[in-house]
């Protein structure tokens, strides 16, 4: 009897979360990197305005999104969150789909 040890990838993250976290990572390290030079204030400015639209959109996804993207998916009380951070301690992690409670 043969075993079919192939594992199934689940995309959790639709395509708008993945591209607002990596434009935020890149727009926060451009931004961070052209601080201190006049030369480059322009796109410094360019970037802040860029991360204050891309948290925008993420307050409206988070809102109105896709199950996983949504702000009340990972958003749970303190029991669970004691619950997880436990197991955490007892090496052996609760598995959560999306956001875990901690």
């Amino acid at each position: 009897m043969a075993i079919n040890s192939e594992k199934t990838k689940i995309l959790v993250w639709d395509v708008p979360v993945r591209v607002f976290h990596w434009l935020m990572v890149f727009s926060f390290a451009g931004a961070y990197l052209t601080a201190e030079s006049e030369r480059w204030r322009l796109i410094h400015i360019t970037l802040g305005y860029t991360m204050g639209g891309l948290v925008a959109f993420r307050i409206v996804w988070g809102l109105v999104g896709t199950r996983y993207a949504r702000f009340g998916s990972f958003v749970s009380g303190l029991v669970p969150v004691k619950r997880y951070v436990e197991s955490l301690m007892d090496g052996k992690p609760e598995h959560y789909v999306g956001h875990n409670p901690a």
